[in-house]
């Protein structure tokens, strides 16, 4: 609450497969000022259930599965949503996806210096997972 009194830059970590709530949240936002953007972090099924089955606190498989079918659905509304939207592949290594991450990061703040103050960051296994943020 502080920051956004502040309106102080925000990352939203929130769940991909709740369009609606993604974008209520983003309307919120934009009435306030502030201007947004989507880091779809993206997974194929297969990475999703095996990160799943790594945590030490994991979901059902099928509501794992569900959420993971829905975010995929939800892709292209996001996309149509956000006029600032980039997909991010995180279906390799930490080591393998290293240079995409970068490239990412060096994106993402080229566009908060210069007119963003707000990232909108949705999905299962987000970038700050992978020690990006």
């Amino acid at each position: 609450r502080e920051s956004i009194r502040q309106r102080l830059p925000l990352i939203v970590n929130g769940p991909a497969d709740d369009v609606n709530r993604m974008t209520r949240i983003k309307e919120e936002l934009e009435e306030l000022g502030y201007s947004t953007m989507m880091v779809f972090v993206n997974t194929t099924n297969e990475i999703s259930k095996d990160r799943n089955e790594k945590l030490t606190k994991t979901i059902l498989e099928s509501v794992r599965h569900d959420k993971w079918q829905q975010s995929q659905k939800n892709k292209e509304v996001y996309s149509e949503k956000f006029n600032n939207f980039i997909c991010f592949d995180n279906n390799d290594s930490l080591v393998e996806i290293e240079e995409e991450i970068t490239d990412v990061y060096q994106k993402l703040n080229m566009i908060c210096l210069s007119k963003f103050n707000y990232l909108l960051c949705a999905s299962k296994y987000t970038l700050n997972q992978c020690k990006f943020f």
